[in-house]
């Protein structure tokens, strides 16, 4: 491309907003669909396609084609998924290059950072990371699964710590995505409920016919929940919802009902009055690890603090 042609061309593409239409691109490419796109990005489907068609426009080539029932990505589409990465590379790469320059100015940074349950563990993190990082503004939001995976899709947080990935990541590997703690999932009761009694262990027939307390839609310990209803056919005889962990361990305590929760609940204060289940299946095995905004990943700040929740014991 010439030099007199690229600022019409910059121009376009800006008048286009071409960035939120790549992002939206690049997850059909690597998520196979635009249903499956759109449930990654919290949008809704006619939100997708409207981004692709703006930059199919933009682009001056169409990216998709109807195979049957499917749309299947044009020789375009391939060529413009190489190109959308090397933007984002270039982009983090951009500002990995700023930050000296930031600190040498005395221009202040900022880490945002979301987490879903174990706030307080977060926050004595952030602590000792403000400490080591005086000129690092730090904010820390607390959002249940659903929202967590909205606002990794949209880039508003650094860092992301969570223990169930966004659909289409399962499995994924690479420099975005740090293990840290495991976070088995325990069936509990409280110590003088019947289903704590000596004798035969209670089967699951036994558990769901008392009343099974509930995080809300849309949490992780929720969506493990109904993946258990699912697997045992059946629904509990009565549901408790309740809106935070806190509350649902004071509720299984106080003799309330069933619940599924951190198993690290059981131990230290936290545990007081609870008892395990033990059913086959249980505890479940789960992981809590951090998502990293991929403009953010070579930022030090970013890596300093992930690297000190590596370091940490499991809350």
């Amino acid at each position: 491309m010439s030099t007199a042609s690229t600022p019409l061309c910059a121009r376009r593409l800006w008048r286009h907003g071409t960035l939120p239409q790549l992002a939206a691109f690049e997850a059909i490419m690597r998520l196979g669909s635009f249903a499956h796109a759109a449930q990654a990005l919290h949008m809704a489907q006619p939100t997708v396609s409207g981004h692709v068609r703006k930059l199919s426009d933009a682009m001056g080539l169409p990216l998709f084609e109807p195979q049957g029932r499917r749309m299947v990505p044009t020789p375009a589409a391939h060529v413009l998924q190489r190109v959308a990465q090397d933007v984002f590379d270039a982009l983090a790469r951009a500002d990995q290059a700023l930050t000296p320059l930031r600190q040498a100015g005395g221009a202040r940074q900022r880490l945002s950072v979301a987490v879903g349950t174990h706030a307080a563990f977060a926050a004595a993190v952030l602590a000792r990371f403000a400490s080591a990082w005086p000129q690092v503004d730090v904010s820390l939001q607390v959002h249940n699964h659903a929202e967590l995976c909205r606002r990794h899709a949209a880039g508003l947080d650094d860092v992301v710590v969570m223990s169930r990935l966004p659909a289409g990541l399962d499995g994924a590997s690479g420099p975005g995505l740090r293990p840290l703690w495991p976070h088995p999932l325990a069936l509990c009761v409280a110590a003088s409920h019947r289903l704590a009694a000596g004798g035969a262990a209670p089967g699951w027939a036994e558990v769901l016919d008392d009343t099974f307390l509930l995080r809300e839609p849309g949490s992780a310990l929720r969506q493990s929940a109904e993946e258990l209803f699912v697997a045992q056919g059946r629904r509990p005889r009565q549901e408790v919802e309740l809106s935070s962990n806190e509350a649902l361990r004071q509720a299984v305590a106080a003799g309330v009902g069933v619940a599924l929760v951190s198993g690290h609940a059981l131990h230290g204060q936290d545990g007081a009055g609870l008892h395990a289940l033990h059913l086959p299946g249980l505890p479940l095995p789960q992981r809590w690890q951090a998502l990293l905004r991929p403009q953010a990943q070579q930022r030090a700040c970013v890596q300093a603090f992930v690297t000190l929740l590596e370091q940490l014991r499991a809350p």
